[in-house]
């Protein structure tokens, strides 16, 4: 039985604040037992009267801005779970309008069980919507997909399924090293992971230009007594490093979460960290043999060489983004059976 979350107003999953040490460990073991019952037919049949209420699906609907992985494994895992999945892009719903999440989750809610939100210009509109559901006395849930510069909750169960595959030992007692390298103002995976890690300590490099930093708000949330944490700002710095690395966890320039700032500037933005905290041969070779690379995806210059394609410079055993991406669906399976397995 997986332990309770803890959610907010006791039912929103809004941040990875919600999850345990304990939450993970059953989370993961529900995800094997998901990808197992998936291969066989008769497991997979009773898989989707899951999410099925007297005989009808249970009705979801994903209230996003563009998406890829998200929104097409938590179809596939609604899907799979006998539920039913409507796919709304903001651009196309109300907010285009200039509604509210909050008016809009009292207009939509009373349809469904859940409605999943991303939205890349607010942090708070999974909030927004969760309080507009609590104000109705509704028992729709809200799932936080991503929103703004703020939290990504469910994309954290996804980037800590490695760490907990291949290195549970180390990840239970605290002694993993991570480097996070990216854009640590702009990266709600980055925020929602460090929530994550503080759970259960280890040692943190933040990596990126000097300019960039994770907000402070969530760097006072952290407990420090179990988390390292350490600042590099040249690429230097980051080869010393490298050969103590246990995971990396890369992440593309964030520009479509400025829009307040002028294409040719953010491009401009891009290539100058892709140029000097990208991945390199040189780099590469500095890295731990059994070090493992994480990425949230989608990659933007920071990947380049993986455009390239050859098998010498791209190694799928170290980096295992693809792997990470696919095992979306089981996980988010694994979380809905928590949030909605019947009483």
């Amino acid at each position: 039985m997986i332990p309770s979350l803890n959610l907010y107003r006791g039912k929103h999953l809004l941040s990875a604040k919600s999850f345990g040490m304990k939450d993970y460990e059953a989370i993961f073991r529900a995800t094997e037992r998901m990808q197992q019952q998936c291969l066989n037919s008769r497991n997979r049949r009773a898989l989707r009267r899951m999410l099925v209420r007297d005989g009808e699906p249970l009705e979801f609907e994903l209230h996003t801005d563009a998406s890829t992985r998200t929104v097409t494994s938590f179809r596939v895992a609604i899907r799979n779970l006998g539920g039913h999945a409507t796919w709304m892009p903001i651009g196309f719903s109300g907010r285009a309008k200039g509604e509210s999440s909050w008016s809009m989750a009292r207009i939509i809610g009373p349809h469904c069980a859940c409605i999943i939100v991303r939205d890349d210009t607010d942090s708070n509109a999974a909030l927004e919507w969760a309080d507009g559901i609590e104000h109705d006395g509704l028992e729709t849930r809200i799932i936080n997909a991503g929103c703004g510069t703020g939290e990504h909750p469910t994309q954290t169960l996804i980037d800590f399924y490695p760490l907990w595959k291949f290195r549970k030992k180390d990840l239970s007692a605290g002694t993993l090293t991570i480097a996070m390298v990216g854009d640590l103002s702009g990266s709600r995976t980055m925020h929602s992971f460090l929530h994550g890690i503080q759970r259960f300590g280890g040692t943190v490099f933040l990596i990126g230009p000097e300019e960039e930093r994770v907000p402070q708000d969530i760097i006072s949330e952290l407990d420090n007594r179990k988390l390292t944490l350490n600042r590099v700002t040249k690429m230097r710095d980051l080869l010393d490093i490298a050969p103590q690395v246990d995971f990396w966890y890369w992440t593309r320039w964030q520009g479509n979460l400025r829009p307040d700032t002028p294409p040719d500037v953010k491009l401009k933005q891009e290539q100058t960290y892709a140029k000097e905290f990208g991945v390199t041969e040189q780099l590469r070779k500095r890295m731990n043999p059994d070090a493992r690379v994480l990425h949230p995806l989608p990659f933007g210059l920071e990947y380049q060489f993986e455009n390239r394609r050859g098998p010498d410079l791209f190694d799928p055993d170290r980096f295992i983004h693809v792997w990470q991406a696919r095992m979306g669906v089981p996980i988010r399976m694994a979380l809905l059976e928590k949030l909605f397995a019947k009483q």
